[in-house]
């Protein structure tokens, strides 16, 4: 599994982009994901380089200057109070900047709505030649595997869309291995990859805690992360998303970056391992 690794925006939103390209160069990440679009909450930073040039500028001179890609950029959401149309301009600047997905979820239960409004985002991304990843969240209106797979079906699986499996979801949303292994072929964008806690509260409201600010390294937590990972063989797209304000206070930022990303190789190793163990007791 060639692995290219991703350093998303939410395990250390507090740094501009520029600073998080160079940071994750020098961690050894492959890529990065940028919050290009904000969730418009009170006190938040602006990190939209579509009416910033000078934000545009040191973004495309960090990329340029690291050779690191943009993994994605987010978080386009399918809202009753949004018209899609007004992701374009985060759109045309991410296709600028050689973006590979769109990350977009639903946050209203009018399905109706949120199904033309998806199809109307996915037509806006298709022509950037930008792929929409849709992912699921489990205090979203679209919580598990299950309900994306509906939704999409509903949507008439737009060409350039596909799925955003995120490790902790998919745990919290009670989904197996073989859920993932059954999906068709080339349905998995790309990956969100981090662990958590055994306890999964009752009342969906309760995950946002662990999933903004409590996640776990890969392998600390009871995520079947090895188990996810081999139903995805297809898959060389991996997002860190482990946000944890208990570890960045207690490490710093940037070693706590570093870590994420050294349980993640240890984990994909280690699976490696595994697997092929696996096939040479076969073949004795």
């Amino acid at each position: 599994m060639g692995c290219k690794f991703s350093l998303e925006h939410l395990t250390a939103l507090s740094l501009p982009p520029p600073d998080l390209v160079r940071m994750a160069a020098r961690l050894g990440y492959d890529a990065v994901s940028l919050r290009f679009i904000g969730m418009r909450l009170p006190g938040e930073p602006d990190y939209d380089p579509s009416h910033q040039p000078q934000l545009k500028r040191e973004l495309r001179a960090a990329l340029d200057e690291t050779g690191l890609f943009i993994n994605d950029i987010e978080v386009a959401r399918i809202t009753s109070d949004i018209d899609p149309a007004e992701y374009e301009p985060q759109i045309a600047v991410g296709a600028e900047l050689g973006v590979r997905s769109l990350l977009v979820s639903v946050w209203t239960d009018n399905r109706p709505l949120a199904l033309e409004r998806f199809a109307a985002l996915c037509k806006l991304a298709r022509s950037y030649d930008m792929p929409v990843a849709f992912e699921y969240v489990t205090w979203s209106a679209v919580r598990n595997i299950a309900e994306a797979m509906a939704f999409l079906r509903d949507a008439g699986f737009p060409k350039n869309a596909g799925l955003l499996v995120d490790t902790l979801h998919t745990y919290r949303g009670y989904t197996l291995p073989a859920e993932l292994a059954a999906l068709p072929a080339g349905m998995v964008d790309f990956i969100h990859l981090c662990d958590a806690p055994a306890e999964i509260p009752a009342d969906p409201r309760d995950h946002v805690v662990v999933g903004r600010e409590a996640r776990l390294y890969p392998g600390e937590g009871a995520c079947p992360l090895r188990e996810y990972i081999a139903a995805m063989p297809g898959v060389e797209r991996i997002g860190i998303e482990l946000p944890n304000a208990a570890r960045v206070a207690e490490l710093g930022l940037e070693e706590h970056a570093r870590r994420c990303l050294k349980y993640a190789k240890a984990l994909l190793e280690n699976s490696a391992a595994t697997e092929s163990g696996t096939e040479e007791i076969k073949g004795n």
